[in-house]
């Protein structure tokens, strides 16, 4: 197995450990928190940190990393497609996930800016994997839809991703998974809560 899947693999197991911990807490066993900090901290003379963050704990910091070491299996699979990178293969998720849609809503979607998203757009247009129109209701409005070609780039793709994400959830028993989906499920509830945003507040743009 590569060496970035075995990372990818670590982090998963660890964040599915650490939910573990938390249950048995709640259920009274006694757990221990390990928390890792470096011995020394190299800080500027006269630099005190009263509250360093232990980034092996930190949510924030793991679920980024994670998220990263996963994005870096793309690109290997979809360089053999024409204009195909990581940015306009998401591009294209989006799409085919939700229909027809303005480079606005592909922006709002990915949670990037407007001018990433177009880089996108303009890479999956040069290949001929999408066009854009313009509704006979607003002329102004630029809707961006797959084309045939697109689907077909699309499936061979999407062909290779599901058996990367079989092979990373391998590490897994059907219990963690249960598990996994359901703390996700719960963090991007309370997160979506927080931030007053709907399940899906792009149905209907």
């Amino acid at each position: 197995m590569p060496m970035h899947c075995k990372h990818i693999l670590a982090y998963a197991t660890s964040q599915l450990h650490l939910w573990t911990r938390q249950q048995n807490a709640a259920k009274g066993h006694r757990t221990e928190r390990r928390i890792k900090m470096p011995k020394s901290i190299a800080l500027p003379l006269g630099v005190v940190i009263h509250n360093p963050i232990a980034l092996d704990n930190y949510l924030p910091y793991r679920i980024d990393r994670l998220a990263t070491l996963l994005a870096s299996l793309e690109p290997r699979d979809i360089v053999d497609e024409p204009y195909m990178t990581t940015r306009s293969w998401r591009v294209m998720m989006v799409i085919v996930a939700y229909g027809p849609s303005t480079i606005t809503q592909i922006a709002d979607r990915l949670s990037v800016d407007v001018a990433t998203a177009t880089r996108g757009v303009q890479l999956l247009r040069k290949a001929g994997y999408i066009v854009s129109r313009s509704p006979k209701a607003d002329r102004r409005k630029q809707v961006v839809t797959l084309t045939v070609e697109g689907g077909v780039a699309y499936d061979r793709i999407a062909v290779r991703r599901r058996e990367d994400e079989s092979a990373v959830l391998s590490a897994l028993s059907d219990a963690d998974r249960d598990a996994l989906l359901t703390i996700l499920g719960k963090l991007e509830q309370y997160v979506g809560a927080r931030l007053n945003v709907d399940d899906d507040p792009f149905a209907d743009a």
